[in-house]
């Protein structure tokens, strides 16, 4: 047919469209939904050709939108009179409506959220009550809810310390509900270029921001902070994020080291306090963020736990007056904040805790802010015990109840969960089910194509492995496992080689093995963060110690970024020449244009048993022995795969030699290394992964024959730490210091230890 001359949508999408291709030419085409409007989904033009009229219309903004026009007053006039005459003739009526008890309110989202629904859903909280002018009407309705913080657009907000990666998230969440007026103190200001992005976003925003670099550890000082608050709007609320720390043992901290924490935690949030009495002023919110080091107790922080302390103290005290005052104990923060940058992920267990992420961090604030506790915690504990899939629900049931299926016994294992009418509100309590049940993280995508028959075999593979790990007991799997792990190529670019996260960091190069095994005792005993460069798998074709050391410079920069010169690194074997390298790159880059690169060269450099001159004598006779030029070829991979043997278990090299040569391609060389690996360490290595391993090795040894270290140009602080034993007897390598003094600009301090 022709179509029709008028179009009333309130569809979406598909049915969009739909609706359009139903309009006549000179038709015109109402649109009072507001889904595709508001998503700005793309309409197709030539749709609306041959004088046909799209209105997008939005009736809430035509009554609320503030014009002189007395053409729109026209319009609203019209509308009014046309709505009440409609409502008396019966034409205007109320919309279809499904309703759902109190005891239902699950039901009715899920039945909302399946799209099947016409008309509007409703929630009914009490039946009509009957009254009349003599009786009493019951105003009061319990209902259980959660309140949610709001904060008031003409107050303003001091959040101390709001800089920092926790406190941009506050203010942002802050933002989002309604705040516009903050005051946020820093001690040195905007450093970088992502706090001015953020705070550029709020000021576009309509937001107030002052940043306050004076000092707040004085009365003067607060009044002047909290008067310039007010220049902003009335005070609203106190969020006091501010800190430092400076950790150290009991028995070695100082007047000094407690004062430095205490003035910044514990002396600003009781001045701010006695200033916000002597005003007179009812914040909404004075709020402190305190640490389980003070609730639980952290080694090195008594000073830290002290003053986090008295702010909960003052917290007490507020409420026993009738003022508010909260005071909450975090434990460690992921995602951003101190943990975060420096030099922590989020797997650090801190005070029995994993670090609880940002989102997670903003749910439990907005709950707490609404309780009348002065004092509480938020952390995640750290789950100690071995996982049993007995204790989880079952998946399939759980799933099952999501999606709304009661029969389970009719569900095909290769039906997907998009067929079982799964939408994406389903969709997200399904990943948040797997991934916290079974720790397995899958994309949306994953999620739609995920079938009955997997799901199952996620279940069943969970407790299989789980079941297995229980058995494994025995001394001589553990050690094989170890081993095993030893010889896996690293995922991650760093690894934290101890439990360590406050101080100045110290950073291992990988040595030749590629692996951390012989370094962990040393890590372990030291009282600093130890952090260990990874050989990955972009390292397997490095051919040079300058690329290696440049490569590793870059990781630095991007997983560290917040180090500047406030390391140290130690270098054992090959790790020292790389670590040697690096630091001449860093020399250099400073010595150019110091002001374009923050990471700066090391403060010291500890070499354990490592030189590049001892090295290059070693290579020079593992070269005559295993034939290593510069080339790889297939008596080179061969020779190489002998030299990683010879590593790992004893061999008879020639006899292995023999074999790996009368073999034709390299593919049958690797499968017999493999086989050598599963006859002497019982352990099965994947092929890519022997591969990586044998050409990684090969390399390694000729970086470090042809690597030409400058003389006198390293500046920086080095101790060599040897064995009393050399590595080779040579008289070319006799000299104590394995020749690193000739690298040394300044003077080289050396020692020694009795090699087993």
């Amino acid at each position: 047919g022709r179509g029709v001359d008028i179009v009333l949508n309130s569809l979406a999408e598909e049915k969009l469209h739909a609706s359009i291709n139903c309009l006549a030419p000179f038709g015109r085409f109402l649109e009072i939904g507001k889904f595709d409007l508001s998503q700005d989904n793309k309409l197709d033009i030539s749709k609306i050709m041959l004088n046909k009229q799209f209105h997008g219309i939005l009736l809430d903004n035509l009554f609320n939108f503030e014009s002189q026009s007395k053409l729109i007053a026209r319009h609203r006039k019209q509308i009014r009179e046309l709505m009440h005459e409609g409502i008396q003739n019966g034409v205007v009526r109320p919309l279809n409506r499904t309703i759902f008890s109190l005891d239902e309110c699950e039901k009715a989202f899920r039945f909302m959220a399946s799209g099947k629904h016409t008309g509007k859903v409703i929630i009914c909280l009490r039946e009509e009550e009957q009254s009349d002018a003599d009786s009493m009407e019951n105003f009061e309705l319990k209902i259980p809810a959660v309140p949610r913080t709001v904060f008031h657009w003409n107050k303003s907000y001091i959040v101390t310390g709001g800089l920092g990666g926790f406190g941009l998230e506050l203010i942002n969440w802050m933002f989002e509900r309604n705040a516009r007026n903050f005051v946020i103190t820093s001690r040195n200001g905007i450093k970088d270029l992502y706090q001015q992005a953020r705070i550029n976003h709020f000021r576009q925003n309509g937001c107030s921001v002052k940043i306050w670099t004076e000092k707040t550890q004085n009365y003067d000082e607060i009044r002047e902070l909290i008067q310039s608050a007010l220049e902003l709007g009335p005070l609203g609320g106190i969020f006091h994020l501010a800190m430092v720390l400076n950790d150290g043992l009991f028995e070695n901290q100082t007047l000094e080291s407690f004062k430095m924490v205490v003035e910044t935690k514990a002396t600003t949030f009781s001045l701010m306090d006695q200033v916000v009495r002597e005003k007179s002023i009812m914040v909404d919110y004075f709020v402190a963020f305190s640490s389980v080091s003070c609730g639980l107790g952290n080694p090195g922080q008594s000073n830290y736990g002290y003053a986090n302390s008295v702010m909960e103290r003052i917290c007490d005290r507020r409420r026993r007056d009738g003022l508010h005052g909260f005071a909450i104990q975090w434990g460690p923060i992921g995602d951003v904040g101190y943990i975060i940058d420096n030099i922590r992920g989020n797997e650090i267990i801190v005070c029995g805790a994993v670090p609880q992420r940002i989102p997670s961090c903003l749910n439990a604030l907005d709950r707490l802010l609404q309780t009348n506790f002065s004092v509480c915690s938020s952390l995640i504990k750290a789950d100690y015990r071995s996982q049993s899939g007995c204790n989880k629900n079952n998946l399939i049931e759980t799933i099952a109840h999501i999606l709304g299926v009661k029969n389970l016994d009719k569900l095909s294992p290769n039906q997907t969960l998009a067929e079982l009418g799964m939408d994406s509100l389903m969709a997200v309590e399904v990943k948040q089910t797997i991934e916290r049940d079974y720790e397995i993280i899958l994309s949306m995508q994953d999620i739609r194509k995920l079938t009955i028959g997997k799901i199952v075999e996620i279940t069943s593979g969970k407790s299989k492995s789980e079941g297995q790990s229980n058995k494994t007991s025995s001394k001589e799997n553990d050690q094989s496992d170890e081993f095993n792990n030893s010889i896996q190529i690293p995922t991650e670019s760093i690894s934290y080689l101890n439990q360590i996260i406050n101080g100045d960091p110290i950073l291992f190069l990988p040595p030749l093995d590629a692996t951390f095994e012989n370094m962990l005792p040393i890590a372990n005993k030291l009282n600093r963060p130890v952090i260990g460069l990874n050989w990955t798998k972009e390292c397997g074709d490095f051919r040079t110690i300058n690329e290696t050391a440049e490569y590793f410079i870059k990781t630095i920069e991007q997983k560290l970024p917040n180090l500047e010169s406030n390391y140290d690194v130690i270098g054992y074997s090959l790790g020292g020449i790389i670590a040697i390298e690096m630091g001449l790159q860093l020399q250099r880059r400073s010595q150019n244009d110091s002001t374009l690169n923050r990471l700066q060269r090391f403060r010291r450099l500890i070499l354990l048993d490592s030189s590049p001159r001892q090295f290059r004598f070693y290579t020079d006779e593992v070269a005559k022995k295993f034939s290593i030029k510069n080339r790889f070829d297939d008596a080179a991979y061969a020779e190489a795969m002998i030299m990683f043997m010879m590593t790992k278990f004893p061999l008879d090299s020639i006899k292995i030699r023999e074999e790996l040569m009368r073999m034709a391609t390299n593919e049958l060389r690797i499968e017999y290394v493999r086989e050598q690996f599963r006859r002497y360490q019982n352990i099965d290595l994947r092929t890519e992964t022997l591969d990586f391993l044998l050409r990684s090795h090969y390399n390694k040894m000729l970086m470090m024959n042809q690597y030409e270290c400058p003389m006198k140009e390293f500046r920086g602080d080095i101790t060599l730490i040897r064995a009393s034993q050399e590595l080779m007897k040579n008289d070319q390598c006799m000299r104590e210091d394995y020749f690193v003094g000739e690298v040394c600009f300044t003077s080289l301090r050396i020692g020694s230890f009795l090699h087993k």
